[in-house]
C-alpha cells in the first residue's frame, strides 16, 4: 500500500495501451516501474489487507495475493515488452519485488493456523403442542384414561410367619407366671 502511494507522486497516469504506458510511466528511486493502474492496484490491495487483519479469513487472503504474486513475478519474466494487460509496467525490480512478496504471502499464509470451524448446532425437535380438548365434551371423556393414584406408603407382604397373619387370641394368664412371680396380693 505505501508503494501505492508514494507511486501516486511519480506518475498518476492512467492511460492505456503499450505505447500510451510505456510513455507515462516513471520509476520510484530509479528502481520500480510504475503508473496510476499500478498503484491504484497496490493501494487497494493493501486496504483489503488491513480490513482483513486479525479475521478468520486473512489467511486465505495472504494465499490467494501470495499466488497472485508468485503469477504476475512468472508473467513478469516470460512477457518481453515489460507491459501486463497494456496496464501496469513491469521491469526487472518489479519482477523481484512480485515474487518475493508472494512468496512470502505464501508462507504467512501456510504458517497460519486454519480458522477452527465452529460446531454445528444440535437439531432439537420441536415439540408438538398438545391439542387442546374439551372437558365437557362426551367424547374426551371416553378418550382419556383413568388416573392413576400412588399409596402414599409402600404395601408390605404379608407372610405366614408376621404376627398380622396370625389370628389375635387372648392370652389367659397362665398358672406358672403367678407362681414365678410370688403371690398375688388378694
Amino acid at each position: 500500500m505505501l508503494l501505492g502511494i508514494i507511486g501516486l507522486f511519480y506518475s498518476s497516469s492512467f492511460e492505456t495501451g503499450a505505447t500510451a504506458v510505456a510513455a507515462n510511466s516513471d520509476e520510484i528511486f530509479g528502481l520500480l516501474e510504475v503508473n496510476g493502474w499500478d498503484n491504484l492496484v497496490q493501494i487497494a490491495l493493501g486496504l483489503v489487507a488491513l480490513a482483513l487483519a486479525g479475521s478468520a479469513a486473512a489467511r486465505t487472503y495472504c494465499l490467494a495475493v501470495g499466488l497472485l504474486f508468485v503469477v504476475l513475478a512468472i508473467w513478469g519474466i516470460i512477457d518481453g515488452d515489460g507491459i501486463l494487460l497494456g496496464l501496469i509496467p513491469i521491469n526487472a525490480a518489479d519482477t523481484v519485488l512480485c515474487l518475493l512478496l508472494g512468496l512470502t504471502g505464501l508462507a504467512s499464509g501456510a504458517a497460519t493456523e486454519a480458522a477452527p470451524k465452529k460446531p454445528k448446532p444440535a437439531r432439537v425437535k420441536p415439540s408438538r403442542p398438545a391439542k387442546a380438548t374439551s372437558e365437557s365434551s362426551p367424547e374426551s371423556k371416553s378418550k382419556r384414561k383413568p388416573a392413576r393414584v400412588k399409596p402414599s406408603r409402600p404395601a408390605k407382604a404379608k407372610s405366614e410367619s408376621s404376627p398380622e397373619s396370625k389370628p389375635k387370641t387372648a392370652r389367659k394368664p397362665s398358672s406358672t407366671s403367678k407362681s414365678k412371680a410370688g403371690p398375688a396380693n388378694d
